[in-house]
């Protein structure tokens, strides 16, 4: 059986999940956590980072139920890990898109979105690969990881450490044991800047022309097995109406989908 992951929510938010079939990915701007968006660049690359917070815990937490549900009309998401749709592409469409793709041997390669989506003249998704876009957060107090330097700039070239934003939170926030989908975007089409003659004042000028403009959200298809295979828990206190429209909802766009009451229903007053 596929380990599921679990995101704690309101059942406004699932109504939207069954209905687009999507999980939505927001930019470390939006987030609760403010050090998410630090880096110590003058170019500010938290916008362009967009993500989906879950947790690998099957056992109910109590903290993530206050902090990020609701007790009478909250819910617990359990989907598969990776539930997304694959977008399979052969190295040569690949190469069209971005000419100097240093890609693994094989014909074809897993995109995590169509690769319109992927690359286009507007932006690029830098970890489009299908297999790249779950990762485990790591929590610490190095102050030089929860506020990365990610630009360095040199005479003939400009390096961009997109990686190390959206990876280290504080281990204040440990408790939320958090995997989460990353992707990250360049706002930059790469066929273009690989013909630049100065591509790293092309690069430099993306970032500041479309700062603050960027994408509001990103949302990622889900695949026909995960959300057949969808698991809702129900919040502690939650209300015989909610389950009504829970009901509805689910006759609706997933019948499929399992419905279980919460373990700590009867057990605590939140």
């Amino acid at each position: 059986m596929d380990k599921m992951l679990y995101k704690y929510t309101t059942l406004e938010s699932l109504a939207l999940i069954l209905k687009s079939k999507s999980i939505r990915l927001n930019p470390l701007t939006v987030m609760d956590d403010l050090q998410e968006a630090e880096s110590d660049d003058d170019i500010k690359y938290a916008q362009y980072v967009f993500i989906s917070s879950w947790m690998d815990q099957p056992l109910e937490s109590v903290a993530m139920w206050k902090l990020y549900s609701n007790m009478n009309r909250g819910v617990r998401i359990g989907l598969k890990r990776k539930p997304f749709k694959k977008y399979t592409v052969s190295r040569t469409d690949i190469q069209k898109k971005v000419p100097a793709a240093n890609l693994d041997k094989g014909n074809c390669i897993e995109l995590i979105a169509p690769i319109e989506q992927c690359f286009n003249d507007n932006y690029m998704i830098v970890n489009s690969a299908f297999d790249q876009s779950l990762e485990k957060v790591e929590y610490t107090d190095d102050p030089a990881l929860l506020s990365p330097k990610l630009f360095s700039i040199e005479q003939d070239r400009m390096g961009l450490a997109t990686a190390t934003m959206g990876k280290y939170k504080n281990t204040y926030w440990e408790f939320q044991n958090e995997e989460r989908y990353v992707l990250r975007f360049l706002p930059v089409d790469a066929k273009r800047m690989i013909y630049c003659e100065n591509a790293k004042e092309a690069v430099y000028q993306a970032f500041i022309n479309t700062n603050n403009s960027f994408l509001p959200y990103y949302d990622l298809k889900i695949r026909d097995d995960a959300f057949n295979s969808m698991e809702i828990t129900l919040s502690p206190q939650f209300t015989d109406g909610n389950k009504i429209l829970l009901e509805t909802l689910c006759q609706k766009y997933n019948p499929n989908m399992k419905i279980v009451e919460s373990a700590l229903k009867n057990k605590v007053r939140l």
